[in-house]
């Protein structure tokens, strides 16, 4: 093999070698910005479960408030329930006619 055929092609083989490295190091550079997407999406999953555990939480202890103040006072909220729903059927009536 001639010194120029052999000059050439090593020429080539640095040129690809060079796109190949130019490639790996795209991958790589994608490859983290998925990494770090995927750990900021579960942080953010993880702040968004702790927040409707709070929620769920808080809602359950209201309501569980609420059955105990209702079982105690029944006759007063049935009272209030009736009143509410005349209201809301007359309410009802009228706004259709």
């Amino acid at each position: 093999m001639s010194s120029s055929t052999y000059a050439q092609r090593e020429s080539e083989n640095n040129e690809r070698f060079d796109a190949l490295a130019s490639k790996i190091s795209t991958f790589r550079k994608v490859t983290q910005d998925v990494h770090d997407q995927s750990l900021q999406d579960q942080y953010n999953l993880d702040a968004a479960n702790s927040a409707m555990s709070s929620f769920l939480n808080k809602v359950k202890n209201t309501s569980n408030k609420l059955a105990r103040v209702i079982n105690a006072n029944s006759n007063t909220f049935r009272m209030i329930g009736i009143g509410l729903l005349a209201f809301f059927i007359l309410w009802t009536l009228f706004k259709f006619w």
